[in-house]
This record gives C-alpha cells, sequence and structure tokens, in this order.
C-alpha cells in the first residue's frame, strides 16, 4: 500500500480514538457550556478533521525531509491537507463574519427599537422614569418590545391610548391602573 495511505490512515484511527475518548469520558464538559449533541457535532465537524488535517500536514513535511517521497505522496499528504485547512479556515472565517454582522444588526435594531420607545414615553410629561418597564427581546430574528405602565389614572389611560399610533408596532402597551 502507499505511504500516504497509511499515514491518513493510521492518524485519522489514532484521532478517532482520542476524540472519542473524550467525547465517552465527558471531558468536554470541563470547558464546553453545549449539549451533548452539539458537543458531539462540533467534534465531529471541526475538531476531529482539523487535528487529522494538521497533524497528516506536519506528518507529512517531517516525512518528506527524512524519506523520500514520489511527487505523487507528497502532493497526497502535504499539498491536499493544507488546501483542506485553508478552506475550512476560510469557510470557518466566512460563517464567524456573517454571524457577527447579523448579531450587530440585531443590537443595533434593538438600540434603536428602544431609543424610540423612550421617545415616545419622554413626550407624556405624567410619567416618570419608575412608572414604566421597557422590555426588549428578539423573536424571529426581529426585536419585539413590551411596555407595562404603571399607575395610572383614566384620563392618562385614555390619553395614551390615543397616542399609540406613534408606538412602534414591535412594541405591544399595557396598563396597570392606580
Amino acid at each position: 500500500m502507499p505511504t500516504w495511505f497509511w499515514i491518513h490512515g493510521i492518524l485519522l484511527v489514532i484521532w478517532i480514538v482520542i476524540w472519542g475518548a473524550i467525547y465517552y469520558l465527558q471531558l468536554w464538559r470541563l470547558s464546553f457550556p453545549f449539549e451533548k449533541m452539539t458537543s458531539f457535532k462540533i467534534v465531529l465537524s471541526l475538531f476531529l478533521p482539523f487535528s487529522w488535517l494538521s497533524s497528516s500536514f506536519l506528518i507529512g513535511i517531517i516525512y518528506s525531509l527524512i524519506g523520500d517521497f514520489v511527487f505523487l505522496d507528497k502532493v497526497l499528504v502535504i499539498f491536499i491537507p493544507l488546501i483542506i485547512l485553508i478552506v475550512m479556515f476560510i469557510y470557518y472565517f466566512i460563517n464567524s463574519s456573517i454571524y457577527h454582522k447579523n448579531e450587530n444588526q440585531i443590537q443595533t435594531s434593538i438600540k434603536n427599537l428602544k431609543e424610540n420607545c423612550q421617545k415616545w414615553i419622554l413626550q407624556f410629561p405624567f410619567i416618570s422614569e419608575e412608572q414604566y418597564d421597557l422590555q426588549i427581546f428578539i423573536s424571529k430574528d426581529r426585536p419585539v418590545g413590551r411596555m407595562i405602565i404603571y399607575e395610572l389614572t383614566c384620563n392618562e389611560e385614555r390619553v395614551l391610548k390615543e397616542q399609540t399610533g406613534d408606538l412602534p408596532k414591535e412594541v405591544t402597551l399595557l396598563f396597570v391602573k392606580k
């Protein structure tokens, strides 16, 4: 059998045993706050390929310096794992940047919703900061809010209900009477 096949096969078996033992002994619980299935997916899709390809690349370099490799062996043991590692890094970098971009957009929209709600509530002089509670959360990837206004008289409640059209539509307004 070719040398490259033995190198890849032995390293794959070694890494499967190592990551299998870490998963089976639940050593991942020491540093990862994930569920069991999530950690299995992470080990299988990220740690195992990365450790296998990087060790194949390093052992391929060492073996090519010590022994005499045919060009095909060099390509299969050194260059293919290097190319796959580079592709993996680019893939995870792009996914990470997309995730952070989405998180920043969500945080910006939460901030804008909060500012709009506070501008709306400040137009009423009879409501102090202690009289309302604004809760904003994410539902279906967009911010949704709930504003609870405490200790209102009937007239104040009527005035607020007339002005609810100016309140952002994502916010639900709740009243608690005196």
